[in-house]
């Protein structure tokens, strides 16, 4: 069964995020999908060449042990047994998809119990067809559909992508339209991968999920595929006395110059409890550091993570080593086979003054958004400064219509995101995005200033934007967003919907330690979208081009900013939109920081005020009102309004208008209650308030 694009990533093995849940801020990932209580002794031998079958019989239907993914056999899921290409003999098996989302076929072989240690070896023949994919994957749990091991996707572009509960793991290549001899060599005690294709050995990896019960093929969209002469051969372990495994190292993203904890997740293989393990770190061959993890005691198979104290600084190419024994007076155990892993890794240098922004699609409806709270939570601890998290809500009580219904037509569902605005991803996936984008030299940077109206009622902000590069060409915009962390509600539409609740989708930042919903009591949102002006695709021709490097342009908003919204948690964030729809770069400040560097009023640039004189009437109002405008010379005039705690009602671009100006404003059937009426003509706002009765 393949996985839906919202729930690849349904575990955060060794992230240990503390997402932001009012009053309990320390809750911690849990092992319960790792921890393994007793030795896999039994050995699994499996071979197929499926000669004894006949061609055109349902595989299922003909063999004892082949299966399908809801345990029917002779259906549609049912793969058919081929005479066409087989590899050796007469028959192999074909799989192709039908569906727009693949299968329906999905055929599953078993191995008879969950495999936890021990050596598994699969070993088989695989033909892709020209320019089309395969796809597999193993299943940790007996019990199909609860945690996928692995997914292996071998791509119409010759490529291989492996992929675990973390992300992906390993790439490599294979060859299309030809038979592949692929051997798959899995050392179970400390989950050690060997792929190799065709003789060559094509590299390792080290998995997250320490355990594999069945194999499962699922032909995805575009899938042509023939496997042939399969054979699994398990050779079971007998443990010695004192055996820790290292097991997977959680290395957190970081730029260069970052200073990161490393985690590692140790195991003991052996058949006694170690007690006090020492673990010590090396970092491009020096050693950084060792520690005792004092008071820790592990039974035989348990699995421990451990934060190592030691700071590794992020430099160019490097490598990351973690060595683990099972105490600091034995130098070595009985297996120094599984005791050290070593990681690779590249530093990325970020393009001086760029700003990354990831938008998020999410609800409280949405069962799987806390998938997205949790990474855009991550994203901002591990790149703060560098990337700038925006939740845009759809449906809930956070809602800002304006910006969800922008972000609507760039989305395929929820969660989702967008990084700069690139095709949208799942938030597991934004770090790959973010590494692209961060490299990328702006073309522009901005400086946010701002100031309070005098009733303080309504934010003034200047985005002053200085061209970085020359351009040429281009119909580059401005927008303008404000961002609220901390938000809390007391009504249950602020309830967080938590298909993670009670650990079935495995750990999820905390939330599978909480209910579904989460109540809103216990609930704190962060990156809330409060406003977005002057749209969300920005204000169009926003700057002259061509613009030569130092070309500097002000461009001023106005936010009402109701009482209810807390002032200290908000940001003001400018985006500098580029001719293709992507943000090119962004600035983000704290309301306090952007006053300190002052509000740049466009009618001090210019030398006049724009409007004149502004007015509404009648006022109070039932039905109609009339918005009267002075204008001392001809500019484009756009009218928002919005209701007294910022939800966007009404926005309309009249276009260039000059001198005295009339402009009616329908208010039938709106809520009684006071509006703010928002001008913005010369890029000078202006707020005046409108009562409707």
């Amino acid at each position: 069964m393949q996985k839906t694009s919202f729930e690849v990533l349904n575990s955060l093995i060794l992230l240990n995020i503390d997402y932001k849940l009012k009053d309990m801020k320390k809750l911690f990932t849990t092992l319960s999908m790792l921890t393994v209580a007793h030795f896999a002794m039994a050995q699994f031998t499996f071979s197929d060449d499926f000669e004894s079958y006949t061609g055109g019989a349902y595989l299922g239907l003909s063999s004892p042990t082949w299966t399908t993914w809801s345990g029917t056999e002779g259906n549609s899921e049912d793969p058919v047994v081929s005479t066409t290409n087989p590899h050796g003999g007469t028959k192999c098996v074909y799989y192709s998809s039908v569906l727009t989302n693949g299968g329906p076929v999905d055929c599953v072989l078993p191995f008879g119990s969950q495999i936890t240690t021990g050596t598994f070896v699969m070993d088989f023949w695989l033909f892709v067809n020209s320019t089309k994919n395969a796809y597999f994957n193993f299943q940790q749990n007996t019990t199909i559909g609860q945690v996928w091991n692995s997914d292996w996707n071998f791509n119409a572009d010759g490529t291989l992508d492996v992929a675990n509960q973390y992300g992906l793991a390993f790439s490599t290549t294979y060859t299309q339209n030809a038979w592949s001899h692929i051997i798959i060599t899995i050392k179970l005690n400390n989950s050690e991968w060997n792929v190799n294709i065709d003789g060559s050995d094509m590299g390792t990896f080290h998995n997250t999920s320490m355990g594999i019960a069945s194999i499962d093929i699922y032909p995805l969209n575009g899938s042509q595929f023939y496997i042939d002469d399969l054979s699994i051969n398990h050779t079971p372990y007998t443990p010695t006395t004192n055996d820790l495994a290292v097991t997977y190292l959680t290395i957190p993203g970081g730029l260069a110059g970052s200073q990161k904890n490393v985690k590692a997740l140790l195991r003991n293989i052996g058949s006694g409890t170690i007690a006090n393990p020492y673990v010590s770190l090396y970092h491009n061959g020096s050693l950084l550091g060792s520690q005792t993890f004092t008071g820790m005691n592990l039974a035989s198979m348990d699995t421990q993570i451990v934060t190592l104290s030691s700071l590794v600084t992020y430099t160019a190419s490097n490598d990351i080593t973690v060595d683990a024994q099972t105490s600091a007076a034995l130098a070595d155990d009985d297996d120094t086979n599984n005791d050290t892993i070593m990681y690779n890794y590249t530093a990325i240098t970020p393009a001086v003054g760029k700003l990354v922004v990831g938008e998020e699609a999410t609800g409280t409806w949405c069962q799987w958004c806390p998938r997205g709270a949790v990474f855009m939570d991550m994203m901002s601890t591990t790149y703060a400064g560098y990337f700038q998290g925006i939740a845009v809500h759809n449906a809930d009580p956070m809602v800002e219509v304006t910006y969800d219904a922008g972000i609507g037509t760039l989305i395929a569902g929820y969660p989702s995101a967008l990084v700069d605005r690139l095709p949208d991803v799942d938030p597991s996936a934004m770090e790959a995005d973010f590494i692209t984008r961060i490299q990328v030299a702006p073309k522009a940077m901005i400086v946010n200033g701002a100031q309070w109206s005098a009733g303080g009622d309504t934010l003034f902000v200047s985005l002053t934007t200085t061209f970085a590069q020359a351009v040429s060409s281009g119909n580059y915009k401005v927008a303008c967003v404000l961002v609220e962390d901390n938000v809390t509600g007391t009504t249950s539409a602020y309830n967080q919907s938590n298909a993670y609740a009670g650990g079935g989708q495995g750990p999820m930042g905390g939330f599978e330690s909480l209910p579904n919903p989460v109540p809103a009591a216990l609930m704190e949102y962060d990156f809330v979208a409060r406003a977005i002006q002057p749209s969300f695709a920005g204000l169009s021709n926003a700057y002259t081009i061509p613009a030569a490097i130092g070309y500097q342009k002000v461009h001023n908003f106005a936010f009402p900013v109701p009482a209810a919204w807390s002032q200290s948690d908000m940001k003001i964030v400018g985006l500098f939109i580029d001719g293709t729809g992507k943000i090119d770069n962004a600035s983000s400040t704290d309301i306090a920081t952007a006053i300190a560097n002052g509000f740049v009023n466009l009618a001090g640039i210019d030398g006049e005020e724009i409007i004149s004189q502004m007015a509404l009437y009648p006022n109070p109002t039932t039905d109609l009102t009339n918005l009267s405008l002075n204008l001392v010379s001809e500019t484009d005039v756009v009218v928002n309004i919005y209701t007294i705690d910022g939800k966007r009602v009404s926005s309309h671009n009249y276009g260039p208008l000059n001198g005295t100006q009339n402009i009616e404003i329908n208010t039938a059937g709106w809520s009684t209650g006071i509006y703010l009426v928002e001008v913005m003509a010369g890029k000078t706002p202006k707020v005046i308030k409108l009562v409707v009765q």
